[in-house]
């Protein structure tokens, strides 16, 4: 096998592996309640007592695979921007080819479109412990 061939295998295994995992964690956020049931606790939240930007996502996976969308967004607003642009990557990565591909890549991964939303997401984080949501 040509190190070419054996690349494609491992990512290929890599990609398996992650879409096993985020089936298990939808599995569990399914039928364990993370505002009732012990769920891991954030990290950040534990060692700052700050909310970071991803504070909620349990909850708001939860009530998204329930079908609840408008209390998975009061969970975590931020939602309302980072599924439509993960889907965007997963789309790009996987169901696009040629042409479409290759232009919406040049858009995702352009320097002002990730500049954005980085920006994006520290204000959020400002935003949320300034606030309180």
């Amino acid at each position: 096998m040509s190190v070419r061939g054996l690349r494609q295998r491992v990512i290929n295994l890599w990609e398996v592996a992650v879409i096993a995992g985020i089936a298990l964690i939808a599995v569990y956020l399914y039928f364990y309640d993370p505002t009732t049931s012990p769920a891991l606790k954030c990290p950040i939240k534990l060692l700052t007592g700050l909310d970071c930007p991803s504070c909620g996502i349990q909850r708001a996976a939860h009530a998204l695979l329930h079908g609840d969308i408008s209390q998975a967004v009061r969970y975590n607003y931020f939602l309302v921007l980072a599924v439509p642009f993960a889907a965007m990557y997963v789309i790009h990565g996987y169901l696009l080819s040629g042409k479409t591909r290759d232009r919406l890549g040049r858009i995702l991964y352009s320097r002002g479109v990730l500049l954005g939303y980085v920006t994006v997401f520290i204000a959020w984080f400002v935003a949320r412990n300034i606030i309180g949501i």
